[in-house]
């Protein structure tokens, strides 16, 4: 059986979160998503790569047909992951769509002395993925 963009459901009324939305992967995700009527928040590494990605998302798609918008977060830095997860909460959107899809290929050492390859690919997304949990909980306890 085979799975394609056309098979995934409206998603209208749900909220997703996608990281590394700017290219590959992550950005064909952003569009799917979207497509279907998903509000997509996807992070990108710097302003210019968001302006940029969004830009190319409203010219792929009918600007009143979607809600898409991107956030700056550097999956390097912990502190940057925290931070936006916060700025997630504190909009009490709810969650209903993860993909943690960011990641590098360097693995020089960076601040605090972590690999970017490990910081990016298994300790950032896993920060994040057990902030959500707490963002969760949270929410479901008003």
């Amino acid at each position: 059986m085979t799975y394609s963009a056309r098979d995934i459901p409206d998603q209208s009324g749900r909220v997703a979160i996608v990281t590394g939305g700017t290219a590959g992967i992550g950005y064909e995700s952003v569009l799917a998503l979207a497509r279907k009527g998903c509000h997509v928040i996807f992070t990108a590494r710097s302003t210019a790569r968001g302006e940029e990605t969004l830009a190319k998302i409203k010219s792929v798609l009918e600007p009143a047909s979607f809600q898409v918008e991107y956030a700056v977060v550097n999956n390097e830095d912990l502190e940057s992951i925290s931070a936006f997860a916060a700025s997630v909460l504190a909009r009490n959107l709810p969650l209903h769509v993860l993909l943690l899809n960011a990641g590098v290929s360097m693995v020089p050492v960076v601040s605090r002395g972590s690999r970017n390859q490990h910081t990016n690919g298994g300790a950032a997304h896993s920060r994040e993925t057990w902030r959500r949990v707490l963002i969760t909980t949270e929410q479901n306890q008003d």
